[in-house]
């Protein structure tokens, strides 16, 4: 709550959620090099980091895929726009590896911001 000070009265303003970091899994080993070849808006550049970037616009955000089949899903705003991207992010591996079986979502961590005053 903020609180005004001319007149004493208590005002509601809402947070706003501006990123989400959410985890999830695919439960299979995967070859990163194959993905990044085959996926659209994928990178791999190993020397920066050993996971297959891919980059979403709807929704926005940006998935991180890690040989291991673990995953990190950052920038969705709302938990149906986290859900929403790791569900399609999977989808893509899943036409190149059958066996992918999307599972483990978690919120690890939310952005918020607020206006005071």
């Amino acid at each position: 709550m903020d609180v005004s000070t001319e007149t004493g009265d208590y005002q509601e303003t809402a947070a706003k959620v501006v990123n989400m970091h959410v985890s999830f899994r695919v439960n299979c080993a995967l070859d990163l090099r194959h993905l990044a070849k085959h996926l659209k808006n994928a990178t791999y550049e190993p020397k920066k980091i050993q996971a297959v970037v891919i980059k979403l616009k709807n929704p926005k955000a940006t998935t991180l895929v890690f040989s291991s089949g673990k995953a990190f899903t950052v920038g969705a705003t709302c938990e149906n726009e986290a859900k929403l991207a790791t569900k399609k992010v999977a989808k893509m591996i899943q036409k190149l590896y059958p066996q992918v079986r999307y599972s483990n979502f978690k919120v690890n961590l939310f952005t918020g911001v607020k206006k005071f005053g």
